[in-house]
Protein backbone atom coordinates (compact mmCIF):
# COMPACT_ATOMS: atom_id res chain seq x y z
CA UNK A 1 0.00 0.00 0.00
CA UNK A 2 2.36 2.46 0.85
CA UNK A 3 4.59 1.82 -2.68
CA UNK A 4 1.42 2.83 -4.59
CA UNK A 5 0.84 5.78 -2.47
CA UNK A 6 4.00 6.76 -3.76
CA UNK A 7 3.11 6.03 -6.75
CA UNK A 8 0.25 8.07 -6.73
CA UNK A 9 2.01 10.96 -5.54
CA UNK A 10 4.43 11.15 -8.30
CA UNK A 11 1.67 11.41 -10.56
CA UNK A 12 -0.16 13.77 -8.95
CA UNK A 13 3.00 15.87 -8.58
CA UNK A 14 3.43 15.50 -12.00
CA UNK A 15 0.07 16.61 -12.87
CA UNK A 16 0.35 19.63 -10.64
CA UNK A 17 3.35 20.81 -12.03
CA UNK A 18 2.07 20.17 -15.83
CA UNK A 19 -1.55 22.44 -14.57
CA UNK A 20 0.50 25.69 -16.17
CA UNK A 21 1.86 24.14 -19.38
CA UNK A 22 -1.23 22.59 -20.29
CA UNK A 23 -3.45 25.13 -19.91
CA UNK A 24 -0.60 26.98 -22.29
CA UNK A 25 -1.08 24.21 -24.91
CA UNK A 26 -4.49 24.14 -24.93
CA UNK A 27 -5.15 28.26 -25.06
CA UNK A 28 -3.32 27.48 -28.24
CA UNK A 29 -5.78 24.39 -29.29
CA UNK A 30 -8.51 27.22 -28.41
CA UNK A 31 -7.11 29.80 -30.31
CA UNK A 32 -6.25 27.82 -33.64
CA UNK A 33 -9.85 26.64 -33.55
CA UNK A 34 -11.30 29.94 -32.92
CA UNK A 35 -9.95 31.09 -36.25
CA UNK A 36 -11.14 28.20 -38.03
CA UNK A 37 -14.57 29.07 -36.60
CA UNK A 38 -14.11 32.27 -37.98
CA UNK A 39 -13.31 31.26 -41.28
CA UNK A 40 -15.68 28.57 -41.52
CA UNK A 41 -18.36 30.85 -40.63
CA UNK A 42 -16.91 32.68 -44.07
CA UNK A 43 -16.69 30.05 -46.32
CA UNK A 44 -19.50 27.92 -45.42
CA UNK A 45 -22.07 30.99 -44.44
CA UNK A 46 -25.54 28.56 -45.52
CA UNK A 47 -24.57 25.50 -43.67
CA UNK A 48 -26.56 25.13 -40.94
CA UNK A 49 -23.38 23.90 -38.83
CA UNK A 50 -21.18 27.77 -39.00
CA UNK A 51 -24.47 29.82 -39.60
CA UNK A 52 -22.92 31.73 -36.88
CA UNK A 53 -19.32 32.10 -34.92
CA UNK A 54 -20.91 29.96 -31.56
CA UNK A 55 -22.09 27.06 -34.04
CA UNK A 56 -19.03 27.10 -35.90
CA UNK A 57 -17.02 26.69 -32.96
CA UNK A 58 -19.10 24.04 -31.21
CA UNK A 59 -18.95 22.08 -34.77
CA UNK A 60 -14.94 22.43 -35.11
CA UNK A 61 -14.66 21.15 -31.56
CA UNK A 62 -16.85 17.97 -32.52
CA UNK A 63 -14.36 17.68 -35.69
CA UNK A 64 -11.46 17.99 -33.37
CA UNK A 65 -13.27 14.83 -31.48
CA UNK A 66 -13.61 13.04 -34.10
CA UNK A 67 -17.63 12.34 -33.52
CA UNK A 68 -19.20 11.62 -36.72
CA UNK A 69 -17.44 15.29 -38.18
CA UNK A 70 -17.14 12.98 -41.62
CA UNK A 71 -20.55 11.69 -42.39
CA UNK A 72 -22.46 14.52 -39.96
CA UNK A 73 -20.42 17.69 -41.05
CA UNK A 74 -18.46 17.76 -43.83
CA UNK A 75 -19.66 14.55 -46.37
CA UNK A 76 -22.90 16.46 -46.84
CA UNK A 77 -21.29 19.90 -48.02
CA UNK A 78 -20.27 18.09 -50.90
CA UNK A 79 -24.01 17.58 -52.34
CA UNK A 80 -25.12 14.19 -54.40
CA UNK A 81 -23.08 15.37 -57.10
CA UNK A 82 -20.14 17.30 -55.85
CA UNK A 83 -20.62 20.51 -57.47
CA UNK A 84 -22.26 22.90 -54.50
CA UNK A 85 -18.84 23.07 -53.23
CA UNK A 86 -15.27 22.26 -54.47
CA UNK A 87 -14.12 19.06 -52.90
CA UNK A 88 -10.47 19.65 -52.63
CA UNK A 89 -11.17 23.36 -50.76
CA UNK A 90 -13.26 21.66 -48.63
CA UNK A 91 -11.47 18.80 -47.59
CA UNK A 92 -7.95 20.64 -47.25
CA UNK A 93 -9.78 22.79 -45.32
CA UNK A 94 -11.05 20.10 -43.09
CA UNK A 95 -8.04 18.07 -43.37
CA UNK A 96 -5.31 20.79 -41.79
CA UNK A 97 -7.74 21.49 -39.16
CA UNK A 98 -7.37 17.76 -38.17
CA UNK A 99 -3.45 17.76 -39.20
CA UNK A 100 -2.74 20.58 -37.05
CA UNK A 101 -5.40 20.33 -33.90
CA UNK A 102 -6.10 16.50 -33.82
CA UNK A 103 -2.49 15.45 -34.86
CA UNK A 104 -0.02 17.81 -33.90
CA UNK A 105 -1.40 19.98 -30.55
CA UNK A 106 -3.28 17.11 -28.70
CA UNK A 107 0.02 15.28 -28.78
CA UNK A 108 1.66 18.70 -27.15
CA UNK A 109 -0.33 17.95 -24.62
CA UNK A 110 -0.14 14.41 -23.92
CA UNK A 111 3.90 15.44 -24.73
CA UNK A 112 4.06 17.72 -21.31
CA UNK A 113 2.00 15.76 -19.48
CA UNK A 114 5.10 12.85 -19.79
CA UNK A 115 7.85 15.16 -19.65
CA UNK A 116 6.26 16.57 -16.37
CA UNK A 117 6.13 12.93 -15.21
CA UNK A 118 9.59 12.10 -15.89
CA UNK A 119 11.01 15.02 -14.34
CA UNK A 120 8.63 14.36 -11.03
CA UNK A 121 10.00 10.62 -11.06
CA UNK A 122 13.62 12.38 -11.69
CA UNK A 123 12.96 14.91 -8.53
CA UNK A 124 11.97 12.02 -6.48
CA UNK A 125 15.17 10.26 -7.25
CA UNK A 126 17.10 12.81 -6.90
CA UNK A 127 15.61 13.91 -3.26
CA UNK A 128 15.80 10.25 -2.34
CA UNK A 129 19.33 10.13 -3.38
CA UNK A 130 20.16 13.32 -1.15
CA UNK A 131 18.47 11.83 1.48
CA UNK A 132 20.21 8.74 1.52
CA UNK A 133 23.52 11.25 1.52
CA UNK A 134 22.74 13.17 4.39
CA UNK A 135 22.21 9.84 6.36
CA UNK A 136 25.27 8.50 5.38
CA UNK A 137 26.90 12.11 6.13
CA UNK A 138 25.22 12.02 9.73
CA UNK A 139 25.72 8.04 10.56
CA UNK A 140 29.77 8.89 9.73
CA UNK A 141 29.97 11.76 12.04
CA UNK A 142 28.25 9.47 14.79
CA UNK A 143 30.68 6.72 14.38
CA UNK A 144 33.97 9.18 15.07
CA UNK A 145 34.71 12.64 16.48
CA UNK A 146 34.79 15.25 14.16
CA UNK A 147 38.96 15.52 13.91
CA UNK A 148 39.40 11.40 14.05
CA UNK A 149 40.81 11.71 10.39
CA UNK A 150 43.50 14.46 11.44
CA UNK A 151 44.50 11.85 14.62
CA UNK A 152 44.10 8.92 12.31
CA UNK A 153 46.88 10.91 9.75
CA UNK A 154 49.02 11.45 12.67
CA UNK A 155 48.94 8.56 14.47
CA UNK A 156 50.21 7.01 11.02
CA UNK A 157 53.31 8.55 11.01
CA UNK A 158 56.32 6.19 11.72
CA UNK A 159 58.88 8.21 13.83
CA UNK A 160 58.96 11.32 16.27
CA UNK A 161 60.08 13.55 14.27
CA UNK A 162 57.61 13.27 11.62
CA UNK A 163 55.08 13.80 13.65
CA UNK A 164 56.71 16.96 15.45
CA UNK A 165 57.31 18.24 11.36
CA UNK A 166 53.86 17.25 10.63
CA UNK A 167 52.08 19.52 13.41
CA UNK A 168 54.16 22.24 12.60
CA UNK A 169 53.46 21.77 9.04
CA UNK A 170 49.54 22.00 10.28
CA UNK A 171 50.00 24.62 12.78
CA UNK A 172 51.10 27.13 9.57
CA UNK A 173 48.33 26.08 7.56
CA UNK A 174 46.09 27.27 10.67
CA UNK A 175 47.52 30.12 11.08
CA UNK A 176 46.72 32.11 8.43
CA UNK A 177 47.54 35.12 9.87
CA UNK A 178 50.63 34.33 11.51
CA UNK A 179 50.20 35.81 14.66
CA UNK A 180 51.18 32.47 16.43
CA UNK A 181 47.64 31.76 18.14
CA UNK A 182 44.38 30.30 16.94
CA UNK A 183 41.03 32.04 16.96
CA UNK A 184 38.36 29.81 16.77
CA UNK A 185 37.35 31.29 13.33
CA UNK A 186 40.68 30.34 12.73
CA UNK A 187 41.06 27.16 13.33
CA UNK A 188 37.51 25.97 12.20
CA UNK A 189 38.34 27.43 8.59
CA UNK A 190 42.07 25.99 8.45
CA UNK A 191 41.03 22.75 9.07
CA UNK A 192 38.22 23.02 6.12
CA UNK A 193 41.27 23.55 3.90
CA UNK A 194 43.33 20.32 5.05
CA UNK A 195 42.37 17.61 3.02
CA UNK A 196 41.47 14.35 4.36
CA UNK A 197 39.95 11.37 3.71
CA UNK A 198 37.12 10.82 5.04
CA UNK A 199 37.40 14.81 5.21
CA UNK A 200 36.47 16.51 8.33
CA UNK A 201 33.26 17.35 8.84
CA UNK A 202 32.71 20.98 11.12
Amino acid sequence: LFNRLQSLRKIINALTAAIVPVIHAFLVLALVTFIYAVLAVHFFPDNPYFQNFSASVFSMFQICTGDSWATLIVRPMFGESGTEIPHFPTALFFFSYILIVGTFLLNVVIAVLLDEFISAVQRAKEGKKMAEEEEKTLRERQQGGTLDPLLLTLAALGSYQELTDRIHAIYKILDSDDSGGLSFDEMRDGLRRLQFEPPLHL
